[in-house]
């Protein structure tokens, strides 16, 4: 796993940031009836077999950017706008048996979620 955060002064009040993660690939184990299912497989009690391996790798991008106005006596004001998974990326979150194809990942797009926030300080 890896997760890296990088941010940037444009100047002027501007800010960008971003954030990336990397998922590597956790294992997976899962049921099937024949001893053929998978290349790596285990044989179980009661004819099933058990076969195992690695999800594919996953990866995130997430955005950020800011822009910061001051005023006198220390006040400030900053609008941001973010968004979490940018390029709608589908993380694999496990795999079943399916007789007519053999082991099927199981993908899950995380939400696309923009947001825009308002901060102020005094």
């Amino acid at each position: 796993m890896l997760s890296v955060v990088l941010g940037y002064d444009l100047g002027r009040g501007w800010r960008v940031g971003g954030r990336f993660f990397y998922e590597s690939g956790r294992p997976y184990q899962v049921g099937c009836p024949t001893a053929h299912c998978a290349p790596e497989q285990t044989p179980a009690a009661m004819g099933v077999y058990t076969a195992s391996g690695t999800l594919p790798p996953f990866y995130r991008v997430d955005a950020r950017l800011e822009k910061r106005w001051t005023f006198a006596g220390s006040k400030w004001l900053a609008a941001t706008l973010e968004c979490f998974n940018a390029l709608d990326k589908a993380e694999p979150t496990g795999a079943t048996y399916v007789p007519a194809e053999g082991i099927a990942i199981r993908s899950m797009s995380p939400i696309i979620l923009p947001s825009v926030g308002v901060e102020g300080g005094l």
